[in-house]
């Protein structure tokens, strides 16, 4: 993260508090989570097979920058993080990932 993204982010906790900057992440991560119901993930895959169907069937010349595999891969390791906690996944990121 950029030293400015850093400032920004920071200004915005300074302006709510850091209680409220807390909550705020939270639900921001709860919504997300919210929406990745198994229905929700199902409905979103058959739209992404049917954009490709149209894609092929069109003959577009352009190949998508993320395969229809790829894109169901990360919808469905997306819903399986959503039964985890907010906190939870912000502390596995904090020991565990690396973001340099």
């Amino acid at each position: 993260m950029n030293k400015n993204t850093t400032k920004e982010i920071n200004l915005v906790m300074e302006e709510y508090g850091e209680p409220i900057f807390r909550m705020a992440l939270t639900h921001l991560f709860d919504v997300g989570i919210q929406n990745l119901t198994e229905k929700n993930v199902d409905k979103t895959i058959k739209t992404i097979q049917k954009q490709e169907e149209e894609r092929i069937a069109s003959n577009s010349k352009g190949t998508p920058l993320m395969t229809i595999d790829f894109q169901i891969e990360l919808l469905q390791c997306a819903l399986k993080l959503a039964k985890y906690s907010v906190w939870d996944l912000l502390y596995f990121v904090k020991k565990n990932i690396f973001i340099g």
